[in-house]
């Protein structure tokens, strides 16, 4: 985005919703949008998608600018390169789990059989059983649909996946759950994910923090990286790190718990934490740290 800006109108009046924005996302980054209602992240999502276009400023998605594409283009785009995460469950409700996630697939002349085998792949890697694949939504819980909506968003193989407030309506075990999927989707399908939500502890789950209020980026923060909190995890975090840089972890976690404020290259104010049971530990390595896992 290009000194963009984006004004509603209603009648002679106009609100502006992004006032002046600059943003670079880099192909393969995580990038999260916090701030409350009115703040902008969702017209900042719009304007990425090509749903909407800037009163001022240039919006350019994988090298091309979307005001010089015609609207065939943008659908086009939309459909083969860019996967929506809805913040409320958009599924169709006649529909079984698996017809949700294939009807797409139909738009980019993709083969019924091939088809089938995307949407099946996708389900798998959502964690979708196929016992209930033939069921339909009103059948399923609300974490069950929101992943079954994540399917049906990676099922075309996009490269951007745009993801707007998908822990809205879920219970805060359900919503972590969503995140971590989008954090794994993320990793191991090497997509470009863009967040937008209300909750500050949400935007964790990015590797870059937008804090916006008022159509404006008011700060940019990098959050530390919970590596593990469980046993098994800390053998496996021992084994890629070695003995030193976990001592070195330790101590910071002990000032952090000393109360004693944290900051470094790549972390922000505010280290994430999360345990259970009594074991802690804490990703917090500077980036480009050769064993850094951020």
């Amino acid at each position: 985005m290009e000194d963009v800006r984006k004004v509603y109108r209603a009648g002679s009046h106009g609100t502006a919703a992004l006032d002046g924005i600059n943003l670079c996302v880099s192909v393969g980054e995580f990038l999260a949008l916090v701030g409350p209602s009115g703040s902008g992240k969702t017209a900042m999502l719009d304007l990425v998608a090509g749903l909407e276009a800037p009163e001022h400023g240039r919006v350019i998605v994988g090298g091309r600018d979307l005001a010089l594409l015609s609207d065939d283009d943008r659908n086009d785009l939309r459909l083969r390169e860019i996967g929506f995460v809805f913040p409320a469950v958009h599924l169709l409700p006649t529909f079984s789990v698996e017809e949700n996630v294939t009807w797409p697939m139909e738009f980019l002349g993709i083969d019924w059989r091939a088809a089938h085998e995307r949407a099946a792949a996708a389900l798998d890697a959502v964690g979708i059983e196929r016992a209930v694949w033939a069921r339909r939504p009103v059948h399923l819980t609300l974490g069950e649909q929101q992943r079954v909506v994540i399917a049906r968003a990676i099922a075309t193989e996009p490269q951007l996946l745009l993801a707007d407030e998908p822990t809205a309506g879920l219970d805060a075990t359900t919503g972590e759950e969503i995140l971590g999927l989008l954090r794994r989707l993320h990793v191991e399908r090497g997509l470009t994910v863009i967040l937008a939500t209300q909750r500050a502890a949400d935007g964790r789950a990015g590797e870059r923090v937008l804090e916006m209020r008022e159509g404006r980026i008011v700060r940019v923060s990098r959050p530390a990286r919970i590596v593990s909190s469980d046993r098994r995890g800390g053998e496996t975090i021992r084994a890629r790190l070695g003995s030193a840089v976990l001592r070195m972890v330790a101590g910071w976690l002990a000032a952090v718990r000393g109360g004693v404020a944290t900051r470094g290259h790549g972390v922000s104010t505010g280290v994430q934490l999360a345990g259970r049971g009594s074991a802690w530990l804490l990703a917090a390595l500077p980036k480009g740290h050769p064993q850094c896992v951020c």
